[in-house]
């Protein structure tokens, strides 16, 4: 009969009489099958297993297809992973394979053994389990050590970033042909008590980057580079403070903060201040997930990141927090220089079926002591239960900075009263020190959702009754507020509600476009969606300008604010990091992290700035249209990649309410309303 056809009677035949081949009984009616009663088989129920799908009418073969699971549940046969879907635990293995002269550290959940295949080479020899996490000296050396004259090249791949072995006792001693080590930062020696002779003898190595290395459990290091000697560089930026002897012991070619001496080998020499580590490039440049995630162990592990500096070099995904809370001593801060370069960060933290729990939800959950987070364009969603959930920074301890950061953060909240969550920051506080926090030229312009959360600040949940904090040239605009205003505060709450509890600094050039709880700062009205009378230009093409929001603060003047203003220069350009722009009475607000912006009529002549204080200068709209150029290649938000903005001289005598609304002429009721950007009385 074929596949597809479906056998129906009056009754169900059963398998005995399907197999027997029944098909000869008059009621029998043959027709397509619709296979609408199915079940599936399995192969298992683990994470990689295959179910196929089984007619329980015709004989249709159907391919085995991978589970797909989500919430433990695969979504096509609804096999639950916990029913013996316990996943593989993974295994470390050391293999080596002669045809490449390789040794590879690598922690899988699928078998290796030798005369199989890994990386493409035949493997000869394969050490796994206890073989690995639990070598030790003499008879329980590594079993590899008896390659050492073999080994060219020996590559971590990054699961191996799990395993915790207890010693790296001679893991690579004697290895004379050993000219490479690939990945040596995914070797996690946090668990490892001793690094005895671990480099010992490996004589032809140049470099070795240790600068991931924990050496905070390490007793012994004993001869650990001895007669390294055409080892000319060892990159850290840490001091060790294991006691060894020998640890050094004619490295003769080791450069570092000083030369290699006969006089000085020993572990007091592990430092790059005045000993023989060399500190590794600053600034760090992160480009992946993945260096988020170094940095963030780094960080956790307790190590400082005081006068390093991070640069982001392209868009990426944050992973692990940053930084921790111990509650037996003070957090973990990050404490360096974290430097965004006008590239955006995504945050994605929680969800709505399981929200963050734990207080400080954010990228960096901890900063203080020096810490600066500058340049960065933040995005995403965080779900979370608990307090202090901010778009950027958990906790700030003192003296951090936080500035031209420009924040679209989703802070979703199920947390019922007091969130104490933040824009940017959830809660700034200090140990004993009254140094404190500044945050300029920042903007918040994502969401604070949560109808059962109070007490949330704007830009900062709370600010403690010790540590100053100073906020300049900032706006706080968002997509949408749900949280309550009970106890709120448009900026930042302080600890008794009360501007005057505390040194806060809440500097003029503060503007909001939405009041959260007691108002703070000034009003910008909004005044349209879509600036007709503006368009952006990129070479010769137009670009859609509905997402551009305009504003008024009711000034009859052209105004341009500057987040950062370092100087304008001789030529008349500005010079600074972010800028703010205020048109022809209404705002348009948009970042350009550019230093440069030439402001010009359209006959080419240079538009005078003039200063009206520290962060503000305007310009007379001429009878021209005004263009603000960016330099070519400019990195922009809110639409604005590159090319300038071509503000046109049209005027707007249409009348607005003061919460933007425009009327269809001139009001005949009472009020205040604004008309050509100046608010009218109408009596």
């Amino acid at each position: 009969l074929g596949n597809d056809l479906m056998v129906t009677s009056e009754r169900t035949f059963t398998e005995p009489e399907r197999k027997n081949a029944c098909w000869y009984r008059t009621q029998v009616r043959i027709e397509p099958c619709d296979h609408h009663d199915h079940t599936y088989t399995w192969s298992g129920t683990k994470k990689n297993d295959t179910h196929t799908e089984v007619c329980n009418y015709c004989t249709t073969p159907f391919v085995a297809e991978q589970h797909t699971f989500e919430g433990g549940v695969c979504t096509v046969c609804g096999v639950e992973l916990s029913m013996g879907g316990v996943e593989p635990t993974p295994t470390a293995y050391v293999v080596w394979t002669e045809g490449n002269s390789t040794l590879y550290f690598t922690n899988v959940s699928d078998a290796i053994a030798e005369g199989g295949t890994y990386a493409g080479q035949t493997v000869t020899n394969v050490w796994n389990g206890t073989a690995v996490t639990e070598t030790g000296t003499d008879s329980n050396a590594p079993g590899w050590k008896a390659l050492s004259s073999s080994v060219q090249h020996v590559v971590f791949d990054q699961t191996f970033g799990n395993v915790t072995p207890n010693s790296l006792a001679e893991w690579f001693s004697q290895m004379t042909s050993l000219e490479d080590i690939t990945g040596l930062q995914y070797l996690n020696t946090s668990e490892a008590t001793t690094t005895n002779m671990m480099f010992a003898g490996a004589s032809k190595i140049t470099v070795l980057d240790v600068s991931n290395f924990d050496m905070s459990k390490v007793t012994d290091a004993t001869q650990m580079f001895y007669n390294c000697t055409a080892l000319t560089t060892i990159q850290s930026h840490d001091t060790w403070t294991v006691s060894s002897d020998e640890m050094f012991r004619n490295c003769t070619s080791l450069k570092g903060a000083v030369d290699y001496s006969d006089d000085a080998y020993g572990s007091a020499m592990a430092n790059p201040y005045k000993g023989y580590f060399t500190a590794p490039k600053n600034p760090f440049e992160l480009a992946s997930t993945e260096d988020w995630n170094y940095l963030a162990k780094y960080v956790n592990a307790g190590k400082s990141c005081k006068g390093l500096t991070f640069t982001m070099t392209q868009d990426f995904k944050a992973g692990n927090m940053i930084g921790k809370w111990d509650s037996d001593q003070d957090p973990t801060c990050f404490t360096g220089t974290f430097d965004g370069a006008g590239h955006i960060l995504t945050v994605e933290y929680g969800s709505e079926e399981e929200p963050f729990s734990q207080d400080r939800c954010a990228a960096f959950r901890f900063i203080g002591f020096g810490a600066k987070v500058q340049n960065l364009v933040v995005k995403g969603d965080i779900y979370t239960s608990a307090r202090n959930g901010a778009g950027v920074v958990g906790e700030a301890y003192y003296n951090t900075t936080l500035s031209n950061v420009l924040c679209t953060v989703n802070i979703h909240s199920s947390r019922n009263g007091d969130g104490i969550h933040g824009g940017l920051i959830g809660n700034v506080s200090s140990f004993d020190h009254e140094e404190g926090t500044t945050i300029v030229g920042c903007s918040f312009q994502g969401s604070l959702l949560g109808s059962t959360t109070n007490r949330v600040g704007g830009l900062v949940g709370l600010k403690g009754q010790l540590p100053y904090l100073t906020i300049m040239d900032c706006f706080f605009a968002p997509k949408e507020v749900t949280v309550s205003g009970d106890d709120s505060r448009t900026f930042c709450r302080l600890l008794t509600q009360d501007v005057g509890d505390g040194p806060l600094t809440l500097g003029a050039v503060c503007y909001y476009t939405t009041t959260l709880g007691k108002e703070q700062g000034h009003k910008a009205l909004l005044i349209s969606d879509k600036t007709e009378s503006c368009s952006i230009k990129n070479s010769s093409d137009r670009y859609d300008v509905s997402k551009l929001r305009t504003y008024t603060d009711g000034k009859d003047k052209i105004s341009l604010k500057a987040f950062i203003v370092d100087e304008i220069g001789d030529d008349g350009d500005i010079k600074g990091e972010q800028q703010w722009f205020a048109v022809s009475g209404a705002k348009i607000y948009f970042v350009s992290l550019r230093k440069n912006l030439v402001i010009k009529d359209s006959d080419g002549a240079k538009v005078e700035l003039i200063k009206d204080g520290d962060a503000s200068y305007h310009f007379t709209m001429p009878d021209k249209d005004v263009n603000i150029i960016a330099e070519e290649g400019s990195t922009g938000v809110n639409l604005i990649e590159s090319g300038q903005i071509t503000i046109h001289n049209e005027a707007d005598t249409g009348w607005y309410t003061l919460d933007g609304r425009k009327l269809q002429g001139k009001p005949t009721l009472k009020g205040v309303y604004i008309n050509k950007g100046v608010k009218v009385v109408i009596k």
